[in-house]
């Protein structure tokens, strides 16, 4: 029985893989690439670590590290032109999520205000 549900939950994952590759761009490709590799060398590095390899995980690391220092500069540069489409602007969502706490503040305030004489 849990192979079943191994088997279903691999299939279900390289389902949702097959899906998202049909309606990516490259960059979510790349981008996705290189997460599972990065995510692949630290299980490596981990399991080196707790077997007792300590050294070939830190020559490892000491190795690999270059092939991985554009990935980690890329993300704190700046907005590069082709994924600019890829922001989604909140400001309008943010102010309707903030009004309705204003709401009552400005309700009371009015309540306070003392009446005007019309005489």
């Amino acid at each position: 029985m849990p192979y079943l549900v191994l088997i279903a939950g691999l299939l279900i994952g390289l389902f949702a893989l097959y899906h998202f590759l049909l309606r990516a761009r490259v960059a979510q490709i790349r981008t996705l690439v290189y997460a599972v590799t990065f995510a692949i060398i630290v299980l490596v590095l981990l399991f080196l670590a707790l077997t007792g390899r300590i050294l070939p995980a830190i020559v490892l690391s000491v190795l690999l590290f270059p092939f991985f220092l554009p990935f980690f500069k890329k993300g704190k540069t700046a907005v590069s032109d082709s994924d600019k489409n890829d922001i989604i602007d909140v400001t309008a969502i943010a102010k309707e999520i903030e009004e309705p706490g204003e709401q009552p503040e400005a309700q009371e305030a009015e309540k306070t205000k003392e009446p005007k004489d019309d005489e």
